[in-house]
């Protein structure tokens, strides 16, 4: 299913580092932390409350948490029985299962991958290194100090899985770590290497709330760490009483915002000189929409088990469903059967829809019911031309599956409303160009005026036959990655074509003439048996 799969880790209770229940026998300088499990946990309620981009739902959410006492004591009580702990092996079972069940194949393209790690954190050789709760265990044997998340893996990761947009903030140290510098060595390997030959997504951006060998702040009194307050006010101000409706913050406005508050709030604080400097990176477009004003009040998410088995213990999965309807879609938007052209007794369901332009642009989040086979969108009532509007899409027979729709109107004259002139489609509910379903009426229409602009078009059957054939390959052809169609365009477009060439003697001739067509469109042309039988249906009844 397209949309937000995130991974949340807070951790401040470290057990083998100094002042832990079981601290090692040399904890290289590393003690106890105050407040990343309580930020990690802010994170988590923004996106179950907070979070809104239309066009992209949360489907999944991980949380990993080593709290403190205090900080479990105030945890919400929904939080406190579903997160799971934030060791070594739970971050590499989370990160596995994460990026496992985001979306590779057609939905990657409206889905978004978002990180956030608060903890500790280190640097060996440039490379930060992300401590789970458990570092320097040594009831294994020897302590592992490779046993950590290196961020240039997950960087590599995010630029190279075919998702649309990734996001990662990550509040922790950036120190260089001499006891892992000084061998050469990393965190173990826990991404996956994704396939080789893709597209790779359209962003991939990184905020580090501290740059090369520099300290990222959090101190005793306050709920959330330095970084992760600031980002929270950014992410929460686009909710303001004040912000207009579609107001969104991308991520450059949210490094800006970030970058000062994290030293206002440190001047706050207690008046200290010190400075931190948060850190961003991106590859690809750089307009990414972390977050945007939603156009009504949503209710807050549920938290439950998450369906995996992999993630039973402790993984938890949040999901929202479209909570607002907006009524700016005047057209029914009717579903028909790929198999035998019946009319669906159920059909699309409208998520969302707002206008732009003046009212002369609709965009429309609409999902398709679970089914095997695919569906006709046809496009019914006020405003549609008479030659219809039609789209076939593809379904899923266990899932929903989203499609954004972007219906173009204009007004022909001062005296008639606005009509339908484009209708254009993609899979899945993100803005990123993914598989694209365009309305063909207006190519149907212009083959149609090429075909009577032909001075002398042969009465022959052959011919015949064949201008038929081209005239519907022209809408069932297998050459580009859409299909589409209009019934009541081929319909015209067939009748023009007989009376222009042979007038149909009987009934009988007829059927003949059908059956012929259905031959000419054979399996080889995706959909073409349907097309066929529709046309022939319609112009030989």
């Amino acid at each position: 299913m397209p949309g937000v799969y995130a991974l949340i880790i807070g951790a401040s209770r470290y057990p083998h580092l100094q002042g832990g229940s079981a601290a090692a026998d040399d904890t290289l300088g590393l003690g106890q932390l105050v407040s990343s499990a309580s930020t990690a946990a802010g994170m988590f309620e923004w996106l179950r409350t907070g979070f809104r981009l239309a066009d992209v739902p949360p489907v999944w959410c991980y949380l990993l948490l080593s709290p403190t006492a205090a900080e479990e004591t105030a945890l919400q009580d929904d939080v406190r029985r579903h997160h799971a702990g934030a060791d070594h092996h739970s971050m590499a079972r989370a990160i596995q299962t994460w990026t496992g069940h985001l979306p590779t194949g057609s939905a990657a393209g409206a889905s978004r991958s978002l990180f956030f790690f608060s903890g500790h954190g280190v640097q060996s050789n440039w490379d930060q290194q992300l401590l789970p709760s458990d570092y320097l265990n040594s009831e294994t044997g020897a302590v592992q100090l490779e046993n950590c998340i290196d961020t240039r893996q997950l960087r590599h990761w995010m630029e190279t899985h075919p998702a649309a947009e990734h996001l990662a903030l990550i509040d922790a140290c950036r120190n260089e770590f001499s006891p892992l510098a000084g061998k050469g060595a990393r965190g173990h390997t826990v991404f996956p290497v994704n396939r080789p030959g893709g597209s790779g997504p359209r962003t991939a951006a990184m905020l580090s709330a501290a740059s090369p060998d520099s300290t990222a702040y959090q101190v005793p009194g306050r709920l959330h760490t330095f970084f992760g307050q600031a980002v929270l006010e950014a992410l929460y101000a686009v909710h303001g009483a004040g912000a207009a409706i579609g107001t969104a913050l991308d991520f450059p406005s949210l490094v800006r915002r970030v970058q000062p508050r994290i030293n206002e709030l440190l001047r706050e604080a207690g008046g200290t000189s010190l400075t931190q400097a948060a850190r961003p990176s991106i590859d690809g477009d750089d307009s990414l929409i972390v977050t945007e004003t939603p156009p009504g009040p949503h209710a807050r998410a549920p938290v439950f088990h998450a369906s995996i088995p992999s993630a039973q213990d402790g993984l938890e999965s949040i999901a929202r469903t479209g909570d607002w309807t907006p009524h700016l879609l005047r057209q029914d938007l009717a579903l028909y059967s790929l198999q035998d052209g019946q009319r669906l007794t159920r059909g699309a369901r409208v998520t969302e829809a707002r206008s732009r332009a003046g009212g002369s642009i609709v965009d429309v989040l609409i999902a398709l019911p679970a089914r095997h086979g695919g569906v006709m969108l046809v496009l019914e009532g006020d405003g549609v031309p008479t030659g219809g509007s039609a789209l076939r899409l593809p379904t899923d027979g266990a899932t929903e599956v989203p499609v954004r729709l972007t219906i173009s109107r204009m007004r022909a004259n001062d005296s008639q409303g606005l009509e339908i002139c484009k209708v254009e489609a993609w899979l899945g509910a993100g803005r990123t160009g993914v598989t694209r379903f365009d309305n063909v009426v207006l190519e149907a229409e212009a083959a149609r005026h090429e075909l009577m602009r032909r001075p002398n078009l042969p009465a022959s059957q052959p011919n015949l036959l064949r201008a038929i054939q081209h005239a519907l390959r022209s809408v069932a052809s297998g050459d580009r990655p859409y299909f589409s169609a209009s019934f009541d365009m081929l319909e015209r477009q067939a009748r023009f074509l007989l009376r222009l060439t042979l007038p149909v003697a009987d009934a009988a001739d007829a059927k003949k003439w059908a059956a012929r067509v259905e031959e000419l469109l054979d399996a080889s042309t995706p959909a073409g048996d349907f097309v066929a039988t529709r046309w022939a249906g319609a112009v030989f009844p």
